[in-house]
């Protein structure tokens, strides 16, 4: 059986680097000129790592992504513009790859033709938007988030191999992990009031764009990060990889780790108080039965282990949360009611949700004036708001914006119908290429695994990106980029995963006889 290495050096090394990171930002709070500091040195390492091998430019970009989740846990401010980490590692990243292009030009892969043409909407949305005389800043920063698309290829080429992939499998959940930790440590120093913490934390958080501290009605403290969308991710991955690969298969300390880790997922996804989070989660368990019942043909007995395991999972996640806020020391949470009721009801009475609903109609009027080519990046809609955070500087609620909650109808605006189409055909690509490599690969349940947790992660965010923008994010362009990268490699290299298959079986085979 081929072996799958979560956690190894590298993922211990990536945990302690990213707490210092973390720690260094903190600090950068307090003595802005370690802010400075930390962006050009995080870059020269990048620079560094990057020209070495191109794959740890990429672990650096995936770690950020996830720990970052706006990309500004480090930044350079340069005549009144404010230049993110994340650009910066981009910017190293797709340099690096570019000089290496030019000793080897071979940037052929399944899905090119599909990328192509997605680029070629990019374009246009860029000329439309200049055409229609749009805001030069407003296309600019409109168009920001798509820029990751032009990491594709670098992608490709740095995971090319297993050994490459295992590692940003390590890269990747060690960020995920250091996520989580932040979200519970937020959410404790919150419920508890530890005032010496509170202000500095709270202004940490929000300026450098990761995430929010709400109060809620009943006193819980909601900590909701972008970047909690890999949560989900991570959750599926895990859960898939547990139900398909046979206890014995693990070493003892992973299996029991996948179950930790993924269970601290579940209850990041719980306590960011995330409707649309909540709602791909939903969307993931039902593409997970989907998957036991038609593609791994689970039994009956199985499924209601599976089923059992799931329940009890999602009930430990319940009291988990209530222990966290509700432990007695250092002072006793004001936290009254249910952690459910309060996201489950008064949907349309909310500010924030009231204000999505507002855009709808306007969305729709703007759409309607150029349905098929779109009106380019950088197009803004003026709509009613009722969210107090752009009441306290548009007091009429009238609040002008480029960018939408609406995912899909965003796209929609900047692209027309055809360039949403185009984006929606790529991503079928992406799922009939994984179905297709799953297929290959029938004797083999850790990459059967891989492939299925990945394709349910993506369906999470596709399904998502209805009510929240991921699919012209950095975060959902990184995972698609990364799920891209990994099929190429499975698809490429199926013969040397089947060997290694072959050579773990071989040798396990034979300390088996040497035992007998």
């Amino acid at each position: 059986m081929l072996k799958l290495k979560l956690f190894g050096k590298l993922f211990f090394y990536a945990v302690l680097a990213i707490a210092v990171v973390e720690a260094f930002s903190y600090l950068a709070y307090f003595y802005p000129i370690l802010n400075t500091i930390g962006f050009f040195l995080i870059l020269l390492v990048a620079l560094i790592f990057s020209l070495w091998k191109l794959e740890y430019g990429l672990f650096l970009i995936l770690a950020e992504l996830i720990i970052g989740s706006k990309g500004y846990l480090f930044s350079y401010e340069f005549s009144e513009i404010s230049i993110s980490i994340r650009l910066g590692l981009y910017l190293v990243v797709l340099g690096v790859w570019l000089i290496k292009l030019i000793k080897n030009k071979n940037i052929k892969f399944p899905l090119l033709g599909a990328y192509s043409l997605l680029f070629v909407f990019l374009a246009w949305g860029i000329l439309r938007g200049v055409l229609n005389h749009n805001s030069f800043d407003n296309i600019f920063f409109d168009f920001n988030g798509w820029l990751f698309f032009g990491l594709v290829f670098a992608f490709v080429e740095a995971l090319n191999s297993w050994e490459k992939a295992q590692k940003a499998f390590q890269v990747i959940l060690a960020a995920a992990l250091a996520m989580i930790l932040k979200t519970v440590f937020i959410l404790f120093i919150f419920s508890h009031q530890i005032d010496f913490l509170l202000n500095s934390l709270y202004r940490w958080v929000r300026l450098t764009g990761v995430g929010e501290i709400t109060k809620m009605p009943n006193n819980f403290y909601r900590v909701f990060f972008q970047s909690h969308i890999f949560a989900i991710i991570i959750f599926f991955f895990l859960i898939v990889l547990i139900i398909n690969v046979k206890k014995k298969e693990f070493a003892k300390r992973d299996y029991y780790l996948y179950w930790l880790v993924g269970l601290l997922s579940a209850l990041v996804i719980f306590v960011s108080y995330s409707r649309s989070l909540w709602l791909g989660g939903l969307a993931g368990l039902l593409a997970l039965y989907y998957g036991i019942f038609f593609v791994l043909k689970l039994s009956m007995k199985r499924v209601f282990v599976v089923s059992t395991g799931l329940l009890f999972s999602f009930a430990a996640v319940y009291l988990l949360t209530l222990a966290i806020i509700k432990f007695p020391w250092p002072s006793p949470s004001q936290f009254t009611g249910g952690l459910i009721e309060e996201r489950t009801t008064d949907v349309t009475e909310e500010a924030g949700a009231t204000s999505r609903f507002k855009l709808l109609t306007p969305l729709a009027d703007k759409i309607k004036e150029n349905v098929i080519i779109g009106s380019g990046f950088g197009t803004t809609i003026t709509y009613q708001t009722d969210d107090p955070r752009f009441l306290s500087t548009h007091p009429d609620g009238k609040y002008t914006a480029y960018a939408f909650e609406w995912g899909y109808l965003d796209i929609w605006v900047k692209l027309g119908l055809a360039g949403l189409l185009v984006y929606l055909f790529l991503i079928y690509k992406i799922f009939r290429r994984g179905w297709i490599i799953f297929a290959r690969f029938r004797e083999n349940s850790i990459i059967q695994a891989i492939i299925l947790g990945s394709l349910i992660g993506l369906f999470a965010i596709v399904i998502i990106n209805f009510t929240t923008p991921y699919l012209n994010h950095p975060l959902g362009i990184g995972y698609l980029l990364l799920v891209t990268a990994i099929l190429n490699m499975l698809e490429k290299n199926p013969s040397e995963i089947n060997q290694l298959n072959e050579i773990t079986s071989s040798l396990k085979n034979s300390e088996s006889n040497k035992q007998q």
